[in-house]
């Protein structure tokens, strides 16, 4: 009998265990995003010689693959084609308001928007310099369901001059935490298994007493 309720011990907490393991694979929400607009198209130089394009990487109603956690996401990709030649070149500098959608798969869905200023200091067809200058990120922090996303710390990526194929970027930082006082689905399972871990212990012990 005493055999018996410690095999029957082992795999019930054998049970906890894979269920730990499992819930620990979900402590983090799945997500998807969206960019908008889906592009954003500046003519400039005299003659209109010069052409910077902004994409967004994941146009809406496209999404990005799910994700969860902290990411590096991709916001959009550009590219800067000119005829001006050396030593003239074109300058220009203009805003962009990029909507970013995050797309909680539990727990519905909300935006961002990430404002800037794209420059550009050269333009002609011996090379091009350009850069980004972040105005604002809005709002602050998103809170969906039992989970907050922030955005931050964007990186700029210049295009080339007249490269046949987008080689340019704007990614960010999206951080994702759990709200303090809503349980985790990780939490949930633990709580539920230590519950069943507490009752079959009791079992046993008034089988043993009996």
């Amino acid at each position: 009998m005493k055999n018996s309720s410690m095999i029957k011990l082992r795999s019930l907490f054998a049970a906890l265990s894979v269920a730990l393991l499992l819930a620990a694979s979900d402590a983090r929400a799945a997500f998807t995003y969206s960019v908008s607009p889906a592009t954003i198209t500046t003519t400039f130089g005299t003659g209109s010689t010069s052409t910077y394009t902004v994409s967004a990487a994941f146009p809406t109603p496209t999404t990005s693959s799910v994700l969860a956690g902290p990411q590096i996401i991709n916001l959009v990709q550009t590219t800067q084609f000119t005829t001006r030649t050396p030593p003239a070149t074109d300058t220009t500098s203009f805003p962009i308001s990029l909507v970013v959608t995050i797309n909680n798969t539990t727990d519905g869905s909300g935006s961002f928007t990430v404002a800037g200023t794209i420059g550009v200091q050269r333009s002609d067809t011996g090379g091009g310099v350009s850069s980004f200058t972040l105005t604002s990120i809005l709002p602050t922090s998103l809170t969906l369901g039992g989970f907050t996303y922030t955005l931050a710390a964007p990186t700029y990526t210049a295009p080339t001059i007249n490269a046949t194929t987008a080689n340019g970027g704007i990614s960010i930082s999206i951080t994702e935490t759990s709200v303090p006082g809503v349980p985790e689905p990780a939490s949930l399972v633990m709580m539920g298994t230590s519950a069943l871990a507490l009752g079959g212990l009791a079992v046993i012990r008034r089988r043993r007493q009996s």
